[in-house]
C-alpha cells in the first residue's frame, strides 16, 4: 500500500504496473477465422496499474 501511494503522489507509474497481456476473442457469427478480423483483441491489465 505504501508502494502504491507514493507512486500516486508522486505522480509515477512504473513500467511493470503499465503491461497488458492481450488476448485475442474470436468473433461470433464468422465464417472464416483465419483472418485476423475475425478477432477482437482484449487487454489484461495489472490489478494493481488499474
Amino acid at each position: 500500500a505504501a508502494l502504491y501511494g507514493g507512486c500516486l503522489r508522486a505522480g509515477y507509474h512504473p513500467r511493470a504496473f503499465r503491461k497488458a497481456e492481450v488476448t485475442m476473442i474470436p468473433k461470433p457469427g464468422k465464417s472464416d477465422y483465419s483472418t485476423y478480423r475475425a478477432y477482437r483483441p482484449i487487454a489484461l491489465l495489472s490489478c494493481i496499474g488499474k
